[in-house]
């Protein structure tokens, strides 16, 4: 189904959300879609996993709460589609809240990078999961989602459909442009709906970052 929600920048639209990545309660989306990579973080023999978006050949947008204190950022993987391949991280950009930069060692090749929204960009209305864009008021007092200021967050909700942790710094996007990267539901959340953060809001410091 589809649903209705107005947005905070005053457009009324029809507001799905494909989630595009390993869902509870969601199904595979289809093979054509390239942007999405793997983050892999270590603390000795140990890896933790997230989502992220290729914005860039040599550019990985993520949540910053996927860089762990003690733990290290080593490598992106692409992994769709194909069996995917390795990068080095050699810098990282973060802000105060939810949402980092990953500088590649080299481009990632064969991976069509997703595109970024104009500000203050469409909403996104996708498919694969359902979730609908819902309003972001019962997540306002919430601790869990305390490093994402409550105008900058884009929340997702659908009876049965959740993402899972290592969905955490994927993307949500619409017709190849991303317009939020989730910031945790499931096992990290306190509340629903799932809490993305809203990447029109960070568009100066990402274009600042990549293009100085």
């Amino acid at each position: 189904s589809v649903g209705m929600s107005r947005l905070d920048w005053g457009v009324t639209v029809s507001t799905v959300v494909d989630l595009r990545k390993r869902i509870y309660g969601g199904h595979d989306c289809q093979n054509e879609r390239h942007y999405h990579v793997k983050v892999i973080s270590q603390k000795g023999q140990k890896q933790s996993y997230c989502g992220g978006s290729l914005i860039h050949p040599r550019w990985v947008l993520t949540a910053a709460h996927c860089q762990e204190r003690g733990w290290t950022l080593s490598e992106i993987v692409g992994v769709h589609p194909g069996p995917g391949q390795d990068q080095e991280v050699t810098n990282i950009f973060n802000r105060k809240h939810d949402i980092m930069l990953l500088e590649l060692s080299e481009p990632l090749t064969g991976i069509q990078p997703v595109a970024l929204p104009d500000f203050p960009g469409q909403p996104p209305h996708l498919q694969c999961a359902d979730m609908h864009v819902v309003d972001c008021e019962p997540t306002r007092n919430s601790p869990c989602y305390s490093d994402v200021p409550y105008d900058n967050r884009l929340c997702l909700e659908e009876p049965n459909v959740d993402i899972r942790g290592g969905d955490s710094g994927g993307g949500v996007i619409y017709n190849n442009v991303i317009y939020g990267v989730f910031s945790g539901s499931g096992v990290r959340a306190c509340t629903v709906p799932a809490v993305t953060v809203n990447v029109c809001s960070y568009m100066k410091w990402i274009n600042q970052t990549i293009y100085p």
